[in-house]
C-alpha cells in the first residue's frame, strides 16, 4: 500500500469505521430478516396433511365400495337360502336323496351368510374409524390452513418492516461511502469481504477484538499513536483506537531521559 494511500486510510478511519457499524447492523437486520418464519414449514405440513386425507378418503372409498358388494352377497344368499327352503318344505322336493342335498346347500349357504355378514361388520368398524379419523384430521387442517394465514400475514408484516430499516441504514451508507476515498473504501471492502464483514475492530485494551489475540506492545504503541494505519497481525483486520493518543517521545526527551545521572544511595555514616 502507498504511503499516500495510508495517510489517507489513517484520516478517513474514523468515517470508515462508522460505516463498519453500518455494515454490521445492515448484517442483524438481514440475518433477522432471514429468520422471520414464512409459514414454509407449516405449509409443508399441511401438504403432508393432505396427502393423508386423500390417502384415507380413497381407503374410505374402497371400504364402501366393499360393504355394498358384502351387501349384495348377504341378500344373495338370503335369497337362496328362501328359494331352497321353499322347496324343501313346500313340497317342491320330495325325494330323500334330493331333500339332503338341498339342506346340504342350504348350511353351505348359511355359513357363507355368517361369514359375509362377520365381514360386512367389521367393514362398518373400520368405515366408522376412517370416518373418524378423517373428521379429526379435517378440523387439523382446518386449525393449520387457519394458523398458516395468520403467519403468512404476520410475515409480510415483519418483512416490511425490516426492508424499510434495510432501505433507511443502506442510504444511510451510501451516504457516507461518497465521503470516503474510492481507493480507501476499496481496501475496506477487500478487507471485509476476506474478514466475516468485520475489517475493522475497536480496540480497548490489549487483545484484538476480532480474533481475541494478544496484540504485541508495538503494535498497540504504533496503534495508540495513531501516526498509521495498524493492521492485527493475526487475523489482518484494522485496528483502530479510540483513546487518548499516546504522544511519541521528542528526541529531546529522550536524550535528557538517558543524561539522567543514577540516583546514588546514602551511606549510613
Amino acid at each position: 500500500m502507498s504511503q499516500s494511500l495510508m495517510d489517507r486510510m489513517l484520516e478517513e478511519l474514523p468515517l470508515l469505521f462508522e460505516i463498519q457499524q453500518l455494515d454490521l447492523e445492515i448484517e442483524k437486520v438481514e440475518r433477522g430478516r432471514g429468520q422471520l418464519d414464512d409459514g414454509s414449514g407449516l405449509a409443508r405440513e399441511l401438504q403432508g396433511l393432505n396427502a393423508e386425507l386423500e390417502r384415507l378418503r380413497r381407503q374410505l372409498r374402497q371400504h364402501e365400495a366393499d360393504r355394498s358388494d358384502k351387501r349384495l352377497q348377504v341378500q344373495d344368499h338370503r335369497e337362496r337360502i328362501q328359494a331352497l327352503e321353499d322347496r324343501l318344505y313346500k313340497g317342491g322336493s320330495t325325494a330323500h336323496r334330493e331333500v339332503e342335498s338341498i339342506q346340504q346347500e342350504i348350511e353351505a349357504l348359511k355359513k357363507r351368510l355368517v361369514g359375509t355378514e362377520d365381514e360386512l361388520d367389521d367393514l362398518a368398524r373400520r368405515i366408522h374409524r376412517l370416518e373418524e379419523e378423517i373428521r379429526a384430521k379435517e378440523e387439523e387442517k382446518q386449525r393449520k390452513e387457519r394458523l398458516l394465514e395468520e403467519i403468512q400475514t404476520r410475515f409480510q408484516e415483519e418483512v416490511k418492516t425490516f426492508d424499510e430499516e434495510l432501505v433507511r441504514l443502506r442510504a444511510q451508507r451510501e451516504e457516507m461511502v461518497k465521503r470516503v476515498s474510492p481507493a480507501v473504501l476499496e481496501r475496506y471492502e477487500l478487507i471485509r469481504s476476506r474478514s466475516g464483514n468485520l475489517a475493522i475492530v475497536e480496540v480497548t485494551g490489549e487483545v484484538c477484538p476480532g480474533c481475541s489475540i494478544v496484540l504485541t506492545p508495538f503494535v498497540l504503541r504504533r496503534l495508540q499513536e495513531m501516526e498509521a494505519v495498524q493492521y492485527c497481525e493475526n487475523c489482518h483486520r484494522i485496528l483502530y483506537w479510540r483513546g487518548q493518543r499516546r504522544t511519541r517521545p521528542s528526541f529531546e526527551d529522550l536524550a535528557a531521559f538517558l543524561t539522567v545521572p543514577p540516583r546514588r544511595e546514602r551511606r549510613p555514616h
